[in-house]
């Protein structure tokens, strides 16, 4: 959580931890791991790719050529793409072409900001990523979403429903459904972290377009996508976690949610952090 929200979730998760003295069950992971191979130094970036008329992001790409999964990173809140280059770039080393965008992340201040900015971008560079995958030698068949932190609550609503939101995308005629998403430590109950103040500035159900809960339970539901959610030791993230995978079940989607205990927000996105990496490279090769 950053930007706008970060003071405060700050104070809330302060709260929390001083009180939380349990934490729910969580899917383990695989039991055959899949082995991780990184080749360090073998990948190209390309920087400030424009995929709006004001947004630009970066294209982490292998040199070995073959038509690579295509990974799109959201950052967290207020966060600039350069804050997950080392995640980015460890992603691509796994095999795999790997656009993160900066975007709308924070929360938004209505009426001068567009309440649905952030899911408007995030459309805009899944499409834009699709639509260019096979230039930097991807594969537009197996695109995958990961989300961090509020990038998290983004990628989700993408996964749910991506289709929704066109914005002001450099490229028409794809889709920004993914076809996984890899959720970290995200802020899904996004709407109980906007402030108050801001809150009132808008209608309850204008802000429920920021919210993946929202779209959940339209039907007839995505068959074909599936979520992956981990969470480290945050008990706000983890009621959220759980919360979101609980519904994702009820309504029929393929999910599992795996907790990473001792592992604090800004850890959870650390390439070396092996349990992270192998599902985001399970979600890669299905």
């Amino acid at each position: 959580m950053n930007g706008r929200w970060k003071q405060v979730v700050v104070i809330a998760v302060t709260l929390l931890l001083l009180v939380a003295g349990c934490s729910p069950s969580a899917a383990a992971l695989p039991p055959t791991p899949i082995p991780l191979t990184p080749t360090p130094d073998t990948v190209k970036l390309t920087q400030d790719v424009a995929y709006t008329s004001e947004r630009k992001l970066d294209v982490y790409t292998p040199k070995k050529p073959g038509a690579w999964p295509v990974v799109i990173v959201l950052p967290g809140g207020g966060d600039p793409k350069e804050s997950l280059v080392d995640l980015s770039r460890g992603i691509a080393e796994q095999g795999a072409v790997v656009f993160t965008p900066d975007y709308r992340s924070n929360a938004p201040l209505p009426p001068k900001e567009d309440i649905a900015g952030g899911n408007k971008d995030a459309a805009c560079a899944i499409r834009f990523a699709r639509a260019k995958a096979s230039e930097y030698g991807g594969n537009p068949s197996r695109v995958i979403v990961v989300g961090y932190s509020a990038g998290g609550t983004f990628g989700a609503t993408m996964a749910l429903a991506g289709d929704d939101f066109e914005g002001d995308c450099q490229v028409s005629g794809v889709s920004a459904y993914p076809d996984a998403f890899v959720g970290l430590d995200g802020a899904y109950d996004i709407i109980k972290e906007i402030p108050e103040y801001y809150y009132q500035l808008a209608s309850p159900e204008e802000w429920k377009v920021m919210s993946p809960f929202t779209y959940v339970n339209r039907q007839p539901i995505r068959k074909d996508v599936k979520f992956y959610i981990m969470v480290g030791y945050t008990p706000v993230l983890i009621e959220y976690a759980q919360k979101f995978h609980e519904a994702l079940k009820a309504a029929g989607y393929t999910t599992t949610l795996t907790q990473l205990p001792g592992v604090g927000h800004t850890q959870i996105p650390d390439p070396k952090r092996e349990e992270v990496m192998r599902t985001i490279v399970e979600a890669m090769q299905r």
